[in-house]
C-alpha cells in the first residue's frame, strides 16, 4: 500500500503537475469548481490510483 502513496506523492511533486494546477486555478478564477469556495484547493473529480495516475484523460 505504501508504494501506491509513494507514486501518487511523486506525481504531485512533478513540475508538470504544478504548472497544470496553477493554470487550472487561474482558469477557474481561484474558485473551486466543485464546492465554489475561494482558494487554491483542488478537488479531484477522479481520485488518483496507481492504475489511472498515468492516464491524461480518465473517464
Amino acid at each position: 500500500m505504501n508504494r501506491i502513496y509513494d507514486v501518487i506523492r511523486k506525481f504531485y511533486r512533478l513540475s508538470k503537475w504544478k504548472v497544470a494546477r496553477a493554470i487550472k486555478i487561474n482558469t477557474a478564477n481561484v474558485t473551486c469548481e466543485r464546492c465554489r469556495s475561494g482558494g487554491v484547493e483542488i478537488h479531484n473529480i477522479v481520485h488518483l490510483t496507481i492504475e489511472n495516475i498515468i492516464d491524461a484523460n480518465p473517464e
